[in-house]
């Protein structure tokens, strides 16, 4: 069946494709066997939990930490702030960050973030989490510090020093509350940072939280839940990553059991399954990926590098000189698209039969986006991703003629 999809697409299946198809759909049976077993024992666990957005602490990237301090930038301490300081207060603090002077590169790694060549630290704790937009220079971040995590902002390319606007702290149920600086709480089941401020997410209803401006509702379509990780820059584009809802599912073996035969279907290319989306905070559009909920089970680092069956690394989306575009790796990690937000358009940028095994996403300081994608032992690139998406044809209308950068 797998042979004659490749061949309809005119493209070819060779046995050392046909091995690593098969290596992946044994995996996946397992997975399968393991959910009929768990059916038949009736009251015992079943093989695959459930897909609940996870808490921030539990999808924290592991290892992530504080840099080697003799090469880093430091943070200093924030100044003390009380409940007593006015939601204005608050605004004006972070309304006197200073212009960045200068182009800013800023970089991921598994222990935190470079500014500039230079790791980012803060003394107060380990960085467990962090957001930032290239363009403005705004960076936002998570510090553990003891039983709490404070959520700071700063601005790269300048002298500004981190300016703290929340405190989160995970109650005994699991769930979160976040008391702002400025005294506002929201309590949610999970939270992300952003370059400008912060999301708590709870059941349909997402809150963001901006210095200055205070919070505002964001109403989450049924079925969806925020993302735990927002790999884009929500502020920007007025976009936010939601994820199916799967919670109510529980230990439902026969739900596990549709989930593994759909996650094969979308690897081979037989159907899909979008279990992801980033929503229009402005009217509710969705626009959904064929990316599958299986990979955050894992963590977001490997080794060091990036896990790219997690989500994270495989939906992106930043505010380009054209408009908001995202960059999404799917299909079972054959297929790159570029997607034009505001249109709908989506073109294939990279596809591989055997899987794309990197994917990086940079933003100039001039807001171009360029794409680096790794083939096996190839590398190739796409410069300007929102030129590529105007020279090239739309996917819906003609998969076969959408002329990928590398095939």
């Amino acid at each position: 069946m797998m042979r004659g999809e490749y061949q309809q697409q005119g493209l070819p299946f060779t046995d050392e494709q046909a091995g690593v198809a098969v290596q992946n759909m044994r995996t996946q049976m397992a997975k399968i066997s393991g959910a009929v077993m768990g059916m038949r024992m009736g009251g015992s666990e079943g093989v695959l939990p459930s897909a609940k957005a996870a808490p921030v602490a539990a999808a924290t990237p592991a290892g992530l930490g504080l840099a080697d301090s003799s090469s880093a930038t430091t943070a200093t301490p924030s100044p003390a702030s009380t409940s007593q300081d006015s939601e204005v207060q608050v605004g004006a603090r972070f309304a006197a960050f200073p212009p960045k002077s200068g182009p800013v590169e800023i970089e991921s790694r598994s222990d935190g973030f470079v500014v500039n060549g230079q790791p980012f630290v803060d003394p107060e704790g380990r960085i467990a989490r962090y957001a930032f937009d290239v363009m403005t220079g705004d960076i936002g971040y998570a510090v553990v510090s003891g039983s709490s995590i404070e959520i700071k902002l700063t601005r790269a390319g300048t002298a500004a020093q981190p300016l703290q606007i929340a405190t989160a702290t995970q109650m005994q149920n699991g769930s979160w509350q976040v008391v702002t600086t400025s005294g506002k709480v929201m309590n949610g089941s999970s939270f992300a940072v952003l370059p400008d401020g912060l999301l708590v997410s709870r059941g349909t209803v997402a809150f963001r939280y901006t210095p200055g401006r205070g919070i505002l509702n964001i109403p989450v379509p049924s079925g969806y839940v925020m993302a735990a990780f927002q790999h884009g820059d929500v502020g920007a584009t007025g976009y936010v990553l939601l994820e199916k809802d799967y919670s109510n599912q529980g230990s439902n073996r026969s739900a596990d059991l549709l989930g593994s035969l759909r996650s094969i279907g979308s690897m081979v290319g037989i159907g899909k399954k979008e279990d992801y989306a980033l929503m229009n905070t402005s009217n509710g559009q969705l626009q959904s990926f064929n990316v599958d909920v299986e990979g955050k089970r894992g963590p977001v680092f490997k080794d060091s590098a990036p896990n790219m069956e997690h989500y994270y690394w495989r939906i992106y989306w930043l505010n380009s000189p054209s408009g908001p575009i995202a960059v999404s790796l799917e299909d079972g990690q054959r297929h790159v698209y570029i997607t034009d937000l505001t249109t709908g358009k989506k073109v294939l940028a990279f596809d591989r039969a055997l899987g794309v095994s990197g994917l990086t996403v940079t933003q100039a300081s001039d807001g171009t986006v360029s794409l680096s994608a790794r083939l096996a032992l190839e590398h190739v690139n796409i410069p300007d991703a929102s030129a590529f998406l105007q020279q090239h044809q739309d996917v819906r209308v003609s998969p076969a003629d959408s002329g990928s950068a590398k095939s």
